[in-house]
């Protein structure tokens, strides 16, 4: 996923990034992280989500939530019409940006790396549900041939940031998306830390409850057909050859990265 070339002219060797292949979490722990500032800056962080979009249609905003929404906190760099700044810069000495490319990003930032991973059956399903609800596939177009053609697009993600936690392993944080949850709390406890994100304990669970009501409330919704929180319902949608296609390939990758990720 190509990036906007005066976003890239702009990275610094300070910027750190959260990262994942698409449909793999990264945007929870955005908001988690979110979460987490606007308590720290004093913000009330109940009706946070309330600000964003729930459901298929158009965007909807309270009126009740006067903090910061994730875009400010954590820029999502695909999906802007300007320059995103991050408002992290101002509170932790350097920006925190959210991203699906990697090339570009390892080039030119030296910055701390958040890579969220998802099982990839789980991905795949998700992303071409994703991609179905959004019209971005022809008609007809089944899970089997979408994976053949996603499937090497993630394995080759994931070998590139295994490739660049071995070469800077102080440097690279994994993450593994848990069933129902999709973050627990030492992991989202290790990523604010790592961040220079101050936090108490009942603050984590505070978000992360948040973070589960707004899963139940995605859920419950008929027009959204791609289940939040977690992978269960969707590797049950994956063709049973297919699943066993993806293990089979993916076991030895998904091994080691088993073995590098933060703890759940």
């Amino acid at each position: 996923m190509p990036l906007n070339a005066s976003y890239l002219a702009r990275i610094r060797p300070e910027d750190r990034f959260i990262l994942a292949f698409p449909r793999s979490g990264s945007r929870w722990l955005r908001h988690a992280l979110t979460d987490i500032v606007n308590q720290w800056q004093g913000f009330d962080p109940t009706h946070y989500y309330s600000s964003l979009r729930t459901t298929t249609a158009a965007p909807t905003h309270s009126d009740e939530f006067k903090g910061l929404v994730s875009q400010k906190v954590i820029p999502n760099v695909h999906h802007v019409d300007d320059l995103p700044v991050s408002h992290l810069e101002a509170l932790c000495g350097a920006g925190v940006y959210r991203s699906h490319h990697l090339t570009e990003v390892l080039r030119r930032s030296q910055g701390l790396m958040l890579y969220m991973l998802r099982h990839p059956a789980a991905t795949i399903a998700s992303y071409y549900v994703f991609c179905q609800q959004g019209s971005m596939l022809a008609p007809g177009v089944t899970m089997e041939e979408f994976a053949k053609w996603k499937l090497p697009l993630w394995v080759d993600h994931v070998e590139t940031m295994l490739e660049y936690r071995r070469a800077n392993p102080a440097n690279c944080l994994f993450f593994l998306y848990q069933d129902q949850t999709a973050l627990t709390a030492p992991q989202v406890r290790t990523a604010a830390s790592a961040l220079g994100i101050p936090f108490t304990t009942e603050e984590v669970e505070s978000a992360l409850q948040r973070l589960r009501t707004h899963f139940e409330q995605l859920n419950s919704q008929p027009a959204s057909p791609v289940p939040r929180g977690g992978n269960v319902q969707l590797l049950a949608q994956v063709p049973p050859a297919l699943l066993e296609e993806i293990q089979t390939s993916t076991a030895s990758l998904w091994a080691e990265v088993s073995r590098v990720a933060v703890e759940p």
